[in-house]
């Protein structure tokens, strides 16, 4: 193409290859942290679904069983173990695996961990209180050290990172009395790890660098919808957004 000049209008080859290399620089710093925020908003999405499913589905079973059924003894309030409170709610659960000792599969390649470096945590804590959903998602019912139904939630199912705080977060029972609309005593929901807790606690239980080992994260997400504690300090209190 010519120009006014007589000259040619465009670009030499060398001049199309910096531009190109340039592109390739910029995208090379961009793109990881435009596929990880990807990741986390579809953890977040999916956390928020499978926090509903389970709500729902303990709902259903309270209908069927009773409001405290969670309970094996209420003046003792010791629970049910966690393979009985699992076979309640599943009926109410779009499941597609039961997971059992034959069912290899279902335990993840890499064994939960919190520490990211070290690769240090728990193995897989039993087969028969286990399940995966037809979305993916493993469910894990066990119980803690006082007794206490909790819940592990692995987003993504057996595939790494199993990474408490990035695929992995925690559940448990509301362990307060309260009142249903018959003035009975009910564990009315399923709660996130520390969410009643106050907010130094909260903080502290989705710390990587805690003894809590970061199980408490799923408080943070679902109620501030974003991963951003993976990527700076946050004042809980005030900040819920890195920059913010």
């Amino acid at each position: 193409m010519e120009c006014r000049g007589g000259g040619t209008l465009g670009f030499t080859l060398a001049e199309v290859l910096i531009t190109l290399g340039v592109i390739g620089v910029v995208a090379s710093l961009v793109l990881p942290d435009v596929v990880q925020r990807h990741k986390e908003r579809a953890t977040v999405i999916q956390l928020k679904k499978t926090y509903s499913v389970l709500q729902n589905a303990y709902r259903m079973a309270q209908e069927e069983y009773g409001y405290n059924f969670v309970l094996a003894d209420t003046a003792t309030r010791v629970a049910i173990s966690p393979i009985e409170f699992l076979n309640k709610i599943s009926p109410y659960l779009d499941i597609t695996v039961k997971c059992d000792e034959a069912k290899t599969f279902c335990v993840p390649s890499r064994r939960y961990y919190y520490n990211f470096l070290e690769k240090r945590g728990n193995d897989f804590w039993g087969y028969n209180n286990a399940i995966i959903l037809k979305d993916g998602t493993l469910i894990q019912v066990f119980s803690d050290y006082n007794g206490a139904v909790r819940i592990r939630v692995d987003v993504n199912g057996p595939k790494p990172p199993n990474h408490y705080g990035y695929d992995t977060f925690f559940f448990e029972m509301n362990m307060h009395t309260e009142l249903n609309n018959y003035k009975e005593t009910a564990f009315q929901r399923i709660k996130p790890l520390e969410f009643d807790s106050t907010t130094a606690n909260a903080q502290k239980a989705c710390s990587f660098n805690s003894s809590t080992q970061a199980r408490g994260c799923a408080n943070w997400i679902l109620k501030n919808e974003n991963m951003d504690y993976l990527h700076c300090n946050l004042d809980w209190a005030t900040q819920t957004k890195c920059g913010k």
